[in-house]
């Protein structure tokens, strides 16, 4: 007789490895862009639009973003980056966009 119990089957889920991306730009070298979790993007969407609409790109850019030596990314320091560098972060920021599924148009929209 076998006495052995039956293992439980288990339950087949998904399992999505995240989406990056390089970007070369002038004025910060090669940017690595890696997409965040569902949770944090609802974190910062919910809580942006209901206090500052106008940055929700910007705190996009700051989870996404990493230099090649782990530098990152933050809305103070980008408040205070020269006129030059804005090209280059408006399109970090749109590929962030597109990396979490939307179209960079909802971020200008914010």
């Amino acid at each position: 007789m076998n006495d052995r119990l039956v293992s439980p089957t288990r339950e087949k889920i998904f399992v999505v490895q995240p989406k990056e991306t390089v970007i070369e730009s002038d004025s910060f070298g090669a940017v690595t862009l890696r997409a965040m979790n569902v949770k944090r993007f609802r974190e910062i969407s919910t809580h942006l639009n209901n206090e500052h609409p106008e940055d929700f790109g910007y705190e996009l850019l700051c989870e996404m973003a990493r230099g090649p030596n782990g530098e990152r990314f933050t809305v103070a320091a980008i408040a205070g980056l020269p006129a030059h560098a804005l090209p280059d972060l408006r399109a970090l920021v749109d590929q962030a966009v597109l990396l979490c599924g939307h179209r960079p148009a909802d971020a200008k929209k914010a």
